[in-house]
């Protein structure tokens, strides 16, 4: 790898420009010798010229730019990827600003939102930590953070448990079996989109509180009891949940 990172939030022209409105805003003509029309070219020139290698072959970056300097490790989004003497190392990385708060266990949301924290992270843990030892420090901090958020340490575990049988994997994960392990892990989760008939599916959706939590069983119960030997109960009830109104969807509205 050519640099220790790469951006590709901001476009290149707005990147320049700001760069001038910035030496405008503070009327500066000249830093040092270098006059300031010098400083924007120079800038624009390393901005516009950052090229990478990857397999045998040299890209031109069109979007973003590079961060840092040369090195032989890179940050993408939540992943560390290392180039260790050829091998290639990853591994799951929190930036800095980094704060262990998921959603709490004691929050008023249903209860599957809950469930889907620890078996999805631990999938990310699986999929992203190359080595078995960067795995068992992964998994130890996300245990930790759902204890934090109040997450019963059963209730953790047992998550953990529905990824390995959900995936197949029976053995316990060691040094030895981990690679294929995680390999088969990979491979397993692209699922296949199901298409919906939309014609025999009917979806229902009820804004969540405790009081609801048992609405779904019952729900269901009712409507094979009156249903059963009715024509409409062909077609299949899907409940979905909506959250409660809080104050997030009050200051913050979505595009």
């Amino acid at each position: 790898m050519d640099v220790m990172d790469l951006y590709t939030m901001i476009l290149q022209t707005e990147c320049i420009m700001s760069i001038k409105k910035l030496l405008d805003y503070f009327k500066i003509k000249k830093i040092g010798n270098i006059k300031a029309e010098t400083i924007i070219r120079l800038c624009q020139f390393v901005i516009q010229n950052n090229y990478f290698s990857y397999n045998g072959k040299f890209f031109h970056q069109v979007r973003g730019g590079a961060i840092a300097q040369v090195g032989h490790s890179t940050n993408f989004l939540d992943l560390y990827i290392e180039n260790n003497n050829g091998d290639l190392f990853t591994k799951v990385y929190h930036k800095p600003s980094y704060e262990p708060y998921y959603l709490p266990f004691n929050s008023i949301h249903s209860i599957h939102m809950k469930m889907n924290i620890p078996y999805a992270m631990l999938i990310r843990a699986i999929k992203y930590c190359s080595t078995f030892e960067t795995y068992l420090n992964e998994r130890e901090k996300l245990r930790m953070t759902l204890l934090l958020n109040k997450y019963p340490g059963e209730f953790i575990e047992k998550q953990f448990r529905r990824v390995f049988q959900k995936h197949n994997l029976i053995e316990p994960l060691s040094t030895s079996n981990y690679k294929t392990s995680r390999e088969k892990l990979i491979y397993l989760d692209k699922k296949e989109k199901i298409p919906i008939d939309y014609g025999k599916t009917m979806f229902i959706h009820f804004t969540y509180c405790l009081n609801m939590k048992t609405f779904p069983a019952k729900f269901h119960a009712l409507w094979d009891k009156y249903f059963i030997e009715s024509s409409i109960n062909e077609i299949k009830p899907v409940l979905g949940t909506r959250n409660v109104q809080n104050l997030q969807q009050q200051l913050i509205r979505n595009k």
